[in-house]
Order: structure tokens, then sequence, then C-alpha cells
């Protein structure tokens, strides 16, 4: 109709607004500009092929020197075989399992029971002792952040070198420890002692990662809303 405010196009199918009146501003519709820049993207290519790159190599060194040895040990662990050069090497099944709870292999039950308590040991007493450094170490204070460093040192030196540590320290010869010792009017031969060795592997494991946990729980302290302190204190 041609008085209509608002008219439709048959062919079409669509509405027509009428034009603004003189004076009216013009409407501005939402929609994307032509040329607008899209979403920046997170991760460049070349940062992407880097990550890709990164996670492919750990991969790889994880499947070599970990799923590789395991599958090889499991599969050498059905077969005879001694390790001899030349020696024949026979599929046995799961003899060496069964026979692991008989007097064939009279040293399984003790190693396990060793294993047993070196790991609750070390569990319990590591985060008792952790925590309670953690309660002490948590503030700010300069004299805090020194100790934490040190506390968290011996986790930095490696295996290696933490065992030639306390191997020097213990020496049954000539070693600070056996000088030690011997100002009591004792000796030992420390980790050849069957009464002394686990103690000091023990005692070994504590002092170097007591240092990892103490971290851990420091930020699990500082994360506690002082609220519930202050409350804790009423």
């Amino acid at each position: 109709m041609s008085g209509s405010p608002l008219t439709r196009d048959a062919g079409a199918g669509s509405a027509v607004l009428p034009a603004p009146a003189a004076g009216t501003p013009p409407v501005v519709r939402p929609g994307r500009r032509r040329g607008a820049a899209g979403p920046a993207r997170l991760l460049s290519a070349r940062s992407k092929a880097l990550m890709w790159g990164g996670i492919v190599a750990a991969l790889a060194v994880y499947v070599l020197f970990g799923l590789v040895p395991a599958a090889a040990t499991a599969v050498v662990s059905f077969t005879d075989y001694a390790d001899f050069p030349g020696a024949p090497v026979h599929f046995t099944g799961l003899a060496n399992y069964t026979s692991m709870f008989t007097v064939n292999r009279p040293g399984f039950m003790p190693a396990v029971i060793a294993t047993a308590v070196f790991v609750i040991a070390v569990t319990v007493l590591q985060n008792v002792l952790a925590l309670a450094i953690a309660h002490r170490l948590v503030g700010d204070t300069r004299w805090n952040a020194v100790m934490r460093v040190v506390v968290f040192l011996p986790i930095v030196l490696g295996v290696t070198i933490v065992g030639l540590i306390w191997i020097l320290f213990f020496d049954p010869g000539q070693g600070p420890g056996s000088s030690l010792w011997g100002a009591f009017g004792a000796h030992s031969a420390f980790f050849g002692s069957a009464s002394l060795a686990m103690p000091l592997v023990i005692f070994v494991q504590i002092w170097q990662n007591t240092g990892f946990s103490t971290m851990v729980f420091i930020g699990g302290l500082k994360a506690i809303s002082p609220e519930i302190y202050q409350a804790a204190a009423l």
C-alpha cells in the first residue's frame, strides 16, 4: 500500500523500513565492519611448532628410556635369562613369579618387608617434618626466605652428588661420621651394618626431599585465608 509506513517487497519477501524524517540521526545497525580483524590467536605458528616439538621430544625420551625398558623387563621376566654371554634363553611362563614365594627365592619376602618399612617411614616422617618447617618458614621475612633456600638446596644437588656426600661422610675408615662415632667409643660399618643401613638410608632420603615437601606445604599455608587464622586465634 502506498500510504503505509511499512511496505513489503513481494519479490524479495522482506520488510522495507521508511526513510527517516528530516533531522533524524541515521540508525547505525550492529554488524561486523568490512575488513575488521578477527579474534587474536593465542599462539603463533612458530610457538605452536615449538610447543608440539617439545611435547614430541619429551614423549620420545619417556618412551625410549621409560616404557621400552619396562616392557623389555616384563618380557625377560617370562624367561630364564641369566645375563651370561652366549647362554641360551628359554621361555618359562610364570615360573619366576610362582617361585618368588617358595624356598627357591628366600630373599623376596625380606625385600618386600624392607621396602614397606622404607616407604612408610619416609612418607610419614618426611611429611611431618616438612609441615613443621613450613609452618615456621611461611612468613615473608628475609630470614625465612634465606632458610627456605637452605631447606630446598639438597633436592637441587641430585641423587649422585647426595650419594657421594653421605658415602664419604659415613666412610667407616676415615669419614667424619666414623670419627664422631669413635668419640663415643663405638665403631660401625654404617651402610654396611645390618642394623644401621636402613635408618641411614631413610635419613638420607628424608634429608634430600624434605625441601620439596616443605615448599608444597608453604604454598598451601599461604593459600589459606587470613580470616581463618584470626578465627582460630579467638
